[in-house]
């Protein structure tokens, strides 16, 4: 069995939730699990990354000030891709897949 697609993550540090399916699931169908994020690393994967636009804080007025907005708060990105590789791995080694639960 494989990680067929991500249909959400969300990050609570130190832990990243995913909500996915595996290759044998029925579209109804959806699967649960935690991971600590420390744990993906020692794995030798890096799931999540910060996209920082050092451009967007520099106020054009005025050179030597920073004109930080909330609206430019770095976005916190997971990269599925690398997560469905670290998620099928963490699998085949471990074994823990959780059930399936109909949403």
């Amino acid at each position: 069995m494989e990680v067929r697609e991500i249909l959400e993550t969300i990050i609570r540090e130190p832990v990243l939730e995913v909500r996915f399916r595996m290759d044998v699931d029925d579209d109804n169908l959806i699967r649960v699990k935690e991971f600590i994020i420390d744990e993906i690393s020692d794995y030798g994967y890096n799931v999540i990354t910060e996209n920082i636009d050092i451009f967007d804080v520099w106020d054009d007025e005025e050179d030597d000030d920073f004109d930080y907005d909330d609206e430019d708060e770095d976005e916190i990105e997971v990269d599925e891709e690398e997560l469905i590789n670290f998620m099928n791995e963490f699998f085949m080694i471990s074994g823990d897949i959780p059930d399936a639960d109909f949403f």
